[in-house]
């Protein structure tokens, strides 16, 4: 049996998929920015500690 493809359907799904990744990256995105000012004071204080040790 034939199966008929509904092509409004289709495209909206496609929408919604493309909504959903758009949303994933924009999550991602978010996930990062929150992350960044922890990860560079964990680099200042790493190079402030190298650099004290270079000069005892």
């Amino acid at each position: 049996m034939n199966t008929r493809v509904n092509p409004t359907n289709t495209r909206a799904d496609v929408m919604n998929t493309e909504a959903d990744l758009t949303n994933t990256r924009a999550n991602q995105i978010a996930g990062n920015a929150a992350v960044i000012p922890e990860f560079l004071t964990h680099n200042r204080t790493m190079m402030e500690t190298l650099l004290a040790k270079s000069t005892e």
